[in-house]
């Protein structure tokens, strides 16, 4: 299974979900690629789309406004959103922290 930061998720059903609500918006992946500003690209899009590859965390709130969604449902299972989340928020703490430490070391 892929991995978003440490959440394990299904790479077919997050596909069919990407392709399900891409349909739905009546959107093509280059839409997509510029509803993003090019923070997604079109290339990686049809890979999470094939079932080939998920996107990393801090692409996942963007994919859901190209989209026009809410985080939450670009996963089949509402608390897989709440877990990516969570870790994200997690690494951003942890993130902060040490830079934090590193300006208190100079």
């Amino acid at each position: 299974m892929p991995v978003i930061h440490d959440q394990q998720v299904d790479k077919k059903s997050f596909a069919a979900r990407l392709l399900e609500l891409r349909e739905r918006a009546n959107l093509s992946q280059v839409e997509i690629e510029r509803r993003s500003n090019k923070q997604i690209q079109q290339g990686n899009y049809s890979q999470w789309e094939r079932g080939l590859g998920t996107p990393n965390v801090t692409q996942i709130p963007v994919l859901a406004l190209a989209l026009g969604v809410e985080i939450w449902e670009l996963f089949e299972d509402p608390s897989e959103a709440a877990v990516v989340l969570w870790q994200a928020n997690d690494r951003l703490r942890k993130r902060k922290a040490k830079k934090r430490e590193q300006a208190d070391d100079d």
